[in-house]
């Protein structure tokens, strides 16, 4: 038996959690597969430190069946769902396009 962090603390995992094993294989065959279907582009941003370690934990402590096992995976789950709400209320529900690559200026934001 191993022992593993959860929310109230450590946790013995064994047998019993066979079926559990199972679904983050399945878990993770999923995102696999979600990967290669998409293409992929690598972001950096600067978030509060509080935020990014709190990030870290859900991703470590969280079935992967919630959130796709990866942190990039609870990260993009975040973003994307964050973005059809701002879709719904600020664009009528449909995607923000321009066309050609949109370029933002680096640093922080112009003040007013």
């Amino acid at each position: 038996m191993t022992a593993r962090p959860t929310l109230g603390g450590m946790k013995r995992t064994g047998a019993g959690q066979r079926g559990t094993e199972e679904a983050k294989k399945s878990a993770e065959r999923e995102a696999q597969a979600a990967k290669a279907e998409q293409p992929r582009k690598r972001m950096t941003f600067d978030i509060p430190a509080d935020v990014a370690r709190e990030l870290r934990v859900a991703a470590v402590l969280l079935p992967p069946d919630v959130i796709g096992g990866t942190l990039s995976a609870l990260v993009t789950r975040f973003l994307a769902e964050g973005l059809e709400r701002l879709r719904k209320s600020h664009n009528h529900g449909q995607p923000f396009e321009r066309p050609g690559e949109v370029r933002l200026r680096p640093g922080p934001p112009a003040q007013d």
